[in-house]
């Protein structure tokens, strides 16, 4: 006669749907973080903490530019995309949309971004996710943005944006002087782009100003 198979003993086998449980769990977390370093990332840049910016980029972040005039152009073309009014504070919203899972698929995802109003009665808004917006790459076991893939309307508006930034210099910041440029502001015309632009420079300046130490 054979001899009958042991059976697993029910503690082992407790103790690999445990395992396994908390391996799902793990990297389901995992996950999910790529969704806050999206927020923290456009939180950052609604708030103009862009010296935060760079910690939650790539070292191989496909876009080299990262100055202000990035920063600033880049919410402009958002906002206007999901109907917001340039003044107005606003709610960010991430979705992931590719997901990540160890030795199985490559270190990398993409996360859908939405832009909404705080207030309801701030009139209709876009209330679609911009789709695979942002691309994030592990390094290091964190999630980092490698790349943003803006659609052609909003890469245009961010492009003429820049190009309005670049014509409309009011104030130069040098590291040892401020240029105020000879300039008019016609308040009747005044449209919520270049009222942005506008508030951005003149407090860019009010800001280098105020870490002066008079000696």
């Amino acid at each position: 006669m054979t001899k009958n198979k042991k059976l697993p003993s029910p503690l082992i086998v407790i103790a690999l749907v445990i395992l396994s449980l908390l391996l799902s769990a793990s990297i389901l977390g995992e996950n999910a973080r790529s969704e806050q370093v999206t927020k923290d990332y456009f939180n950052a840049i609604a708030s103009m903490k862009y010296n935060q910016v760079e910690h939650y980029l790539s070292q191989n972040n496909m876009d080299m530019d990262q100055g202000f005039e990035h920063f600033f152009a880049l919410e402009t073309a958002l906002q206007k995309h999901f109907n917001l009014a340039m003044n107005q504070a606003y709610l960010i919203e991430a979705k992931q949309e590719s997901y990540w899972f160890p030795y199985f698929a490559a270190n990398e995802v993409t996360v859908g971004v939405k832009l909404s109003s705080i207030s309801q009665d701030d009139g209709e808004t876009n209330s679609h996710y911009l789709s695979g917006l942002v691309q994030l790459v592990r390094e290091s076991g964190r999630w980092r943005i490698k790349q943003l893939n803006l659609p052609t309307q909003v890469k245009a508006d961010y492009l003429q944006t820049r190009e309005m930034l670049a014509s409309q210099q009011i104030v130069e910041i040098k590291p040892n002087q401020l240029i105020l440029n000879q300039t008019e502001l016609t308040l009747d015309t005044l449209d919520a782009i270049e009222q942005k632009l506008w508030l951005f420079q003149l407090n860019s300046a009010l800001e280098t100003v105020a870490k002066i130490k008079p000696e």
